[in-house]
Parts: structure tokens; sequence; C-alpha cells
């Protein structure tokens, strides 16, 4: 193993020196960190450490050297001396000196760096009887460092840092100041067991800092919830007569030195705020553009997902954004819909994907050059990614036919947009204002019989033959799922056979429903339905004349009609009222719930919190003719107290 140190230590120092910088220092952590320490007269920039970086990666590649990730930096106030040179170039300096062997009982020396004769190095300090002189070789030492530089010259170094941060990165000034800040004041929290609150302010000018620990100002009557954070107004009124709540208490506390560690910490801190800022900034940029599909190369894999970079914008292809069966690898062209932009605290990322159905509606858009005229609009789209999609077409000029206009000469543009989704099989449906046309157009090519509508329920049934039934709804639902997307409508399938015994029944349930409530026999209930009454609404209060149009009826025989059917709503009525008042106090107090939900739970005879938590969504969608969502939604808040 230490073969394999030295080996890597003169690979290392053979390729920075071959890059015109001395190698300070080079540490190896046990998790495969390689952190390489450089310098040279001049000092050391970002761009120099960028320089070494990429040819340390190179070099490292090459030699097959194993490790998990590459720092290279500057060494710091606190650098290390190790070599004949380090001691004559910072001659005059102050330095710490641990030797191997006891030398008059200690082995640690701190003091003045004098000029090495031969290979004998001084160093000049204060000894029991007043000044000393310590010579020692390279040989004699454990390890030798530089006492961290006055700091005056420390805040020259801190200017000189957010001014190269700032032009590299092309970021404002007080974006670094601001990550400097907070790395400091990070930094310096740890030097207490309490949470505490620090801030630290660095002048703009001179590149002095000043640490304060703070106090939130809070009312006295609340009391302290963190006592370590907070200070009650009256106290805080006693420091400062002009305190104010929501205002902070500050009291200086020692700034921390700059050594080498905390340098570093704090530059990867800058760092890192800069990276954010600068990525904001690049998002801002792309974003203004207006661009809603991103055309770029795969650039990496990130635990599965993809990251693709268009320019300078980077954005992720998570892996169930992908087309089914799409193998992309790192170099690929691709192209994607930018789904959203997840602003994280981890900064601002772009989420693309390639199975939404508005990618679908772009890539037509970039084939079918009528649509950007706006001659043609495309209404909807839904998509079983990679296998098959639907999308409604509208024409706004008469001499355009929209579907073919959509599928090209000889399918031409159809066939690209396909080309670029792996072959999926595309439908294109004529839109209409119509909705029962809409569905028939949407369940093509499947044969439609009859539909009926139902609004309140926003639903259709639809009657096809048997043998069109399984070209109807389509592989697993797929036909009949897709159609229901395109037009946001349920649609049920039915044989001829199923929509007879489903007429039949729905037509008992009313026959039953006007006997009992009517209190007439089953003629005139069926001489109701087959004029298309449907509810005791309907015979309440349409109009006169619609009901006096019935042949069957003389005017008194409708007017006592009528008159009943008020008679049976308003004592259906006053029983739901009750049946709300009896309702469960935690039915009544879910969040969501509302008197209409009540009384139509309690036509149901769903009285509680845990009935309501027992049902399907499918029933309490039918019982309430609310959506999906909102059914899902109800009952989970319904559940909820089983888990807890």
């Amino acid at each position: 193993m230490r073969s394999n140190n030295v080996q890597l230590l003169e690979l290392i120092e053979n390729t920075v020196t071959g890059l015109g910088y001395a190698l300070v220092d080079l540490e190896r952590s046990g998790s495969g960190m390689l952190r390489v320490f450089i310098d040279q007269p001049a000092g050391i920039a970002i761009e120099d450490c960028e320089k070494v970086t990429r040819q340390l990666q190179h070099v490292l590649t090459v030699e097959n050297i194993d490790y998990e990730r590459l720092e290279v930096s500057s060494p710091g106030l606190d650098r290390p001396l190790r070599k004949l040179a380090d001691f004559e170039r910072f001659v005059g300096s102050e330095a710490v000196v641990t030797l191997k062997k006891p030398m008059d009982g200690r082995k640690s020396f701190r003091g003045i760096l004098h000029a090495p004769k031969g290979d004998t190095i001084g160093l000049e300090f204060e000894g029991k009887d007043g000044p000393a002189m310590l010579g020692f070789t390279l040989t004699d030492m454990d390890r030798a460092r530089l006492v961290p530089q006055e700091p005056q010259t420390m805040s020259r170094e801190v200017l000189m840092l957010v001014d190269a941060l700032a032009r590299e990165k092309n970021v404002n000034k007080d974006v670094v100041f601001a990550a400097l800040e907070a790395a400091l004041a990070s930094a310096t929290k740890k030097r207490f067991d309490e949470d505490v609150d620090i801030r630290v302010s660095i002048d703009r000018e001179s590149g002095e800092h000043e640490t304060f620990r703070r106090w939130r100002i809070v009312p006295d009557e609340a009391g302290l919830q963190e006592p370590d954070q907070e200070i009650l107004l009256f106290e805080a009124c006693e420091q400062d007569p002009d305190a104010q709540l929501d205002g902070h208490i500050e009291e200086p506390i020692p700034s921390i030195e700059f050594g080498r560690i905390g340098a570093q910490a704090a530059k990867q801190v800058i760092l890192q705020k800069v990276r954010d800022a600068e990525r904001e900034q690049i998002l801002n940029d792309f974003l203004e553009r207006g661009e809603i599909i991103m055309t770029g190369a795969v650039k990496r894999l990130d635990k599965g997902n993809l990251v693709v970079e268009s320019g300078r914008v980077e954005a992720l292809l998570r892996r169930d954004q992908l087309i089914p069966k799409e193998n992309l690898r790192i170099g690929d062209r691709v192209r994607a819909y930018i789904a959203k932009v997840d602003r994280t605290a981890r900064g601002p990322q772009i989420e693309l994907s390639r199975t939404a159905p508005e990618f679908l509606m772009k890539l037509f858009e970039f084939e079918v050059p009528e649509i950007e005229q706006g001659l043609l609009e495309i209404k909807s789209a839904a998509r079983d990614a990679g296998v098959r999609a639907k999308i409604a077409v509208v024409a706004y000029d008469k001499r355009i036919e929209p579907i073919g206009t959509c599928v090209g000469i000889r399918g031409s543009r159809v066939q690209a947009v396909r080309n670029e989704l792996g072959g999926e099989n595309i439908d294109i449906v004529l839109w209409s204002e119509d909705p029962a046309q809409f569905v028939i157009g949407a369940l093509a090519p499947a044969a439609v019989q009859s539909i009926v509508v139902d609004e309140e329920k926003h639903a259709m049934d639809v009657v096809v033959d048997e043998n069109e039934l399984a070209v109807a709804i389509g592989r697993s639902g797929q036909n009949v799922r897709l159609a229901s997307e395109l037009t946001g409508w349920q649609i049920n399938i039915m044989t001829p056979d199923e929509s007879a015994e489903r007429q039949s029944q729905e037509r008992k349930v009313l026959r039953d429903l006007f006997m009992a409530r009517l209190d007439v026999d089953e003629e005139v209930a069926d001489i109701l339905i087959d004029e298309g009454f449907t509810s005791l609404e309907e015979i309440a209060y349409v109009p006169l004349n619609e009901v006096l149009e019935i042949e069957a009826f003389d005017e008194d025989t409708v007017h006592e009609l009528r008159n009943r059917a008020r008679d049976a709503l308003l004592t259906m009525a006053i029983a739901n009222e009750e049946k709300v008042e009896n309702a469960s106090l935690d039915l009544k107090s879910l969040e969501g719930m509302d008197r209409e939900l009540l009384a139509k739970l309690a036509g149901h005879r769903i009285h509680t919190r845990d009935e309501l938590a027992e049902l399907a969504v499918d029933e309490l969608v039918e019982m309430t003719c609310i959506d999906e969502e909102a059914a899902k939604a109800l009952i989970m808040k319904a559940r909820e107290h089983w888990f807890q």
C-alpha cells in the first residue's frame, strides 16, 4: 500500500510540476477523495485549479487510478512546509515545527524561519532564557506549517477571492459576499454546543469581517420557545430602548480565523452558492426565450436518470419520463418537453418528459405549419407512450381538411412524429363542440350504435355491436381509456343487450320512485317515463306547457301530479336535513365536506366518518357525482384517524 501511495505521489507531482506549479501536499481519504494542494510564487487563482484538475483527471484515467472525487486548491494560509525550497521561500515568516524526537525536552517549536545553511534550517524561537535558535534538517522534522498571516493580509485575500469568483462566474459580488458570510456563520456556529443564531458582516471595501451572536425579539406573553435564539421584548428594551418585536438583539463575538481547513470549507460553500446563482441566471435566460422543447445531448447518467445538456443549461430526464424500451446513451441527441422547473433548496432544476401529451402536440406543431399560422389547432391529446396516442384537431379555415393536413402527403408529417416517438401509433380525431360527436370520433375505429349523455355525472354510455366491443375497448382498455382522456368524459362501453338490461333496471327504479312518491299506478309512471321525465324535479318544475302536451293527461291530472311532486320533494328535503343534522360531528368537520355533500351521503345512509372511510372511490363518485380526485382525497381524509 505504501508503494502505491509513493507511486501516486510521484505521478501527481510530475503532472503538477510539468504544468509549472509546485505540489505542496496530497491527501487521500478513506472515502476515495483526493485533495491536491498546489502553489506558485504568484499565488493560485481559480483558473490554475481548473487547469490542474483537467490534466490530473486525464492522467488518473489513463493510469487507471481508482478515486471517487478530485479536489485541487491552494494550500491555504497555514500551508505545510515539506521541502527545503519551501523554507527558503518563506524566510522571515512565522512557522510551527514539530520534530520526530524531543530536543531539550520538547518537540514543538514556534518561531521565525531563517535562511537554510546547507541542509540545516534555522528557526528563531522564544526559549526559557530568551531568544534561541533551533537548527534542524528535513530528516529531523515530523511536520511544519506556516502560522496564518495577519488579518490585514487575510482581508486582502478575501477581497481577491471574491473578485476572482465574481468575474469567473459572471455574478454580482454581493452574491459571493453573501455566500462567504453564510460560510463563516456556519463555521462559527460549530464552536457552540447550543443551536445559536450567528450573523457575519464583511466590509465590502476592506475585506475585514465582524461576527455577532443574535437573538430574535418575541412578545413577553409568548415566552421563549427557543431560548438559544430568542429574547423577550422587555429584556431586549433594557439593552436597546429602540428594540421592536421580530427585530434582533446582537452581541459581538470573536471572529474565527481562516485556517487551511476553514478556508477550504468556506470556499466550498462559496462555490456552491455561486454555482446556484449562476445556474439560476442561466435558467432564467433560457426560460425568458419561452421555449418549451429542449434539444440537447445526454451528458451523464444520474441514478438511472439522464442529465441532458443544451448549451449551458442542464436538465433532468427521469427514467419514468422516457418512452418505454428507449435506450439513450451518453452523447446521444434527444428532444423532450419541459414539464416543470423545480426550484428546490439544491437549486433550480428543469425536468423533462418524452411521455407527456404536450410533447406530442408540440411535435405536430413543428411538422404542421398551419398550426403556427393559426389555421389549425390541436385541442387535446392523450398518450400511452410508445404504443398509441390520440390527438383532437380542428380547422379554422373551411378550405383545410384538418386530419389530412396533419397526416401529410403520403403520411410524411405523422410519420416524422412517429419516428421521434419510437413508432408510436397516432389516431387523429376531428374535434367537435358536440360532446357526443367528439366521443364517437375519439372511439374510432369502433363503430358506435347509440350514445346516452349524463351531464350530471359527466359520463356517457356508449353502445357498440358485440363484434365491435373488443375494438372499442382496446387491448387492456387502451382505446376507451385514451378516448376518455382525450374528451374529458367518462365513457362506459356496452353491448346492445347490456344497454337494454341497464335501461330496464333504470326504468324499474324510476317507475318505483314515481309510484311511491307520486302515489300513482304503474301505467301513469310508465307514461311519465316514456315522455322523457327522469326525476321528480322535472315533473314539478318544468314549464307547465311541456307537461300539458302529454295526451294521456288532462289539465287537472297535470296540476295534481305537479303538486304531488313538489310535496314529495319538500318531504324528502326535510328528511335529508334531519339526516344531515344526525350526521356525526367528525363527519361534518371533515376537510372538504359541505352541506350538499352531507345531504347526498345521508341519502345513501352514510352518517359517520368510518362509514365514509369504508367506501370505495367509485362508490363515492356514484353517490355524490364529485370527480375521482376529490373522492380519493375525501376518503383518505376520512381514513387518517385509522393510522394515528
